[in-house]
This record gives C-alpha cells, sequence and structure tokens, in this order.
C-alpha cells in the first residue's frame, strides 16, 4: 500500500507542473482544450478554474450583505464607484483571481492523477484517503480565496453602495 501512495504521490508531482506549464499566468485560460480535463469535469469546469471564476463558491458572502470585487466591478457606473474605489476593488480582484487561477490548476491536476490512478488500477482504501484529502483541501483553498475577496471589497463600499448592489444582483431581502 506504500508503493500507492507514493505512485500517485509522485504522479501528482508530475501532473501539476505540467499543467501549470501548459497554461501559464500570462496567457489566456479560457481554453480548456489544451489540457486534459479530468473524466469528473466538464470543459466549462475546467475553463472557469483556468480563468479563476467563482463557481458560486462565495455564496453565503454574497448572499449575506457582502459584495465581491468582479461584480461591484461590473456594476461601477449604477453604484457610482469613485476612481480610487475601482483601484482598490481592482486590486481585490486581481489577487483573487491569480490565486484562483494557482488553485484551480492544483485541482485540476489533482483530479488528473486521481483519474490515471483509477485508470490504472492502482487506486486502495489508504491512497485514496490521501488523494481525496488533497482534494478537498485545494477546494477549501479555492473557496477561502474567493469568499476572503467578499470580506475586503465592503470595507471600500458605502452602505449605500452595498445596498444597491445587493439589489441589483436581486439579494435584497
Amino acid at each position: 500500500m506504500k508503493t500507492l501512495i507514493i505512485s500517485f504521490a509522485s504522479f501528482a508531482m508530475l501532473v501539476v507542473p505540467a499543467v501549470a506549464q501548459e497554461t501559464p499566468h500570462h496567457a489566456p485560460t479560457s481554453d480548456a482544450a489544451a489540457i486534459s480535463i479530468p473524466k469528473s469535469y466538464s470543459a466549462e469546469d475546467v475553463a472557469e478554474l483556468l480563468e479563476g471564476a467563482g463557481r458560486g463558491m462565495a455564496k453565503p458572502a454574497e448572499l449575506n450583505g457582502a459584495p465581491g470585487p468582479t461584480h461591484a466591478l461590473e456594476l461601477a457606473e449604477e453604484l457610482e464607484l469613485t476612481p480610487e474605489q475601482r483601484t482598490q476593488i481592482e486590486a481585490i480582484r486581481l489577487d483573487m483571481k491569480t490565486n484562483a487561477i494557482a488553485v484551480g490548476r492544483e485541482l485540476i491536476a489533482l483530479e488528473l492523477a486521481l483519474d490515471a490512478a483509477f485508470a490504472a488500477g492502482e487506486v486502495q482504501a489508504e491512497g485514496l484517503l490521501a488523494a481525496l484529502d488533497r482534494i478537498a483541501n485545494a477546494e477549501g483553498d479555492l473557496r477561502y480565496i474567493h469568499l476572503s475577496a467578499h470580506l475586503s471589497t465592503p470595507a471600500i463600499l458605502t452602505a449605500d453602495q452595498i445596498r444597491r448592489y445587493d439589489a441589483l444582483r436581486g439579494n435584497a431581502d
């Protein structure tokens, strides 16, 4: 069983850098066809991960009065954001996106490694639990990235802007 854990970990170490090389930070990330797609994901899932999209991960914040940076910028005119607010929110959005893309790549690589281990018939309970722990940690990291951006954005907005945001996004009570 130890060889399974070692071989799975070794495979994951090979796949993570390969996925990162195929989708460098400066390249457009919307082309999910450029990398392998885990069998458990759709091409759309992969494209969203490679773009740093939230995929609904921040709904607890969004639905409870904590606007996100991406949607706040999309609604900049309606919210009457000042140039300073736009700059601050754009910095939060860029940080969120950069970190989400990196973790999204890691998550794809971990899912590919899991696919490959099952395809090779190498998965046993002990190795499976370790693989799923790594996947769950990456998913948790990704959700944290998006939720924490929702924690930072409201501090930049006025109470009126937050009320308008909620109404425009359909989140108002």
